[in-house]
């Protein structure tokens, strides 16, 4: 972060070290992939439709770096291969992201 940020810029604690039982990745699987930039697009794509193929009951949360490459893979997950994904990000209405929330946690 010393490369990107103004000298004076302050790091925020939300996990609270204190407290376990706000360790996220203690209560949810996480994991990452760094694929090359040539396989910027495919590599998530077939990353992500392998894993929903994988468990038809899935529940996946992806995050991405901007609100347009998030709706960029939203598009092309729900128009492009007809695989229907819930598109949350700041760019949306708050109500819109409340909706969305709710429609996961209730798949």
């Amino acid at each position: 972060s010393d490369l990107w940020m103004k000298p004076d810029y302050l790091t925020v604690d939300c996990i609270h070290d204190h407290d376990p039982a706000t360790h996220t990745n203690a209560q949810v699987d996480q994991s990452h992939v760094i694929v090359p930039s040539s396989a910027s697009v495919t590599g998530p794509v077939e990353i992500l439709t392998r894993m929903m193929d994988a468990d038809p009951n899935h529940k996946l949360i992806v995050f991405f770096p901007t609100a347009n490459l998030t709706s960029f893979y939203a598009d092309l997950f729900n128009f492009g291969l007809k695989r229907p994904v819930i598109e949350i990000h700041s760019r949306k209405t708050q109500s819109y992201r409340t909706s969305a929330s709710n429609r996961f946690r209730e798949k």
